[in-house]
């Protein structure tokens, strides 16, 4: 059984981190091997090497909500790494988060509720066409 990351210091990621680099830090940070990551991500191993290979077009909202919760890492950071927002968007959001208390407020409610991150995710975030 896999040890709970929760207690483990929060990981930064950079501007020019890609998310198969990111899953990398996050094994060698941790010691974990593709099957620990596997088991706290709730994914397969073969699902983790395609992350870390980059083999993996796109990965979903929760995905990205779970890596950012179970390792400390800013949502929107990681949301701009795997290409779910637009880093022109991301400079947006927190020039708006520092002006707006209220919108401050719900960011920091949906940073903490995973459930009511993805109700939010759902009612405005585009759908893909797949």
């Amino acid at each position: 059984m896999v040890a709970s990351v929760r207690t483990v210091r929060t990981m930064r990621v950079y501007p020019y981190d890609t998310l198969p680099s990111v899953i990398k830090r996050i094994r060698a940070r941790f010691a974990y091997s593709q099957n620990d990551l596997a088991e706290s991500l709730d994914v397969s191993k073969t699902y983790v090497s395609k992350l870390e290979t980059g083999a993996l077009g796109k990965v979903s909202h929760e995905l990205i909500i779970t890596m950012s919760e179970a390792f400390g890492i800013d949502y929107v950071q990681l949301s701009v790494i795997a290409g779910k927002l637009p880093d022109n968007v991301a400079r947006d959001l927190m020039q708006v988060l520092k002006s707006n208390t209220a919108f401050a407020i719900i960011l920091e409610r949906a940073a903490n509720d995973s459930e009511f991150m993805l109700e939010l995710i759902e009612k405005y975030a585009p759908q893909d066409d797949d």
